[in-house]
């Protein structure tokens, strides 16, 4: 890049500090461009990530409405069930105890036999 005042004669010291001016302005041009070119990077990554987030996130939900969806049957059959376990409990406690009526009957009647033989 040249300037018009370029033809004149200019101290050496102000055409060097022209050059070097000239110099950092093309280092700057260049970083600028590096670093425009990074941040469309960083941008593209940047979007990546979003999207695979966003799967991420509606395979969470997906799962957590199965999740919702098989408790709810849980529940409904723990519902239905409840009734059952309580029929059985009550049938199981007559069985307990007419087991243990059997066993005393029984262990009376062998006292009985006993007394009977002596």
């Amino acid at each position: 890049m040249r300037f018009w005042f370029s033809s004149l004669q200019l101290p050496a010291d102000v055409i060097a500090q022209v050059a070097t001016l000239e110099q950092q302005v093309q280092s700057r041009t260049n970083e600028l461009q590096e670093a425009r070119e990074e941040a469309e990077l960083t941008l593209l990554q940047l979007h990546q990530v979003q999207e695979e987030l966003e799967q991420l996130f509606l395979a969470d939900r997906q799962k957590q409405k199965l999740l919702d969806i098989r408790n709810q049957e849980f529940d409904d059959l723990e519902q239905q069930l409840r009734p059952q376990v309580a029929t059985l409990e009550q049938q199981l406690q007559s069985r307990t105890n007419e087991l243990q009526e059997a066993r005393e009957e029984a262990e009376l009647t062998l006292l009985q036999l006993h007394q009977v033989q002596e």
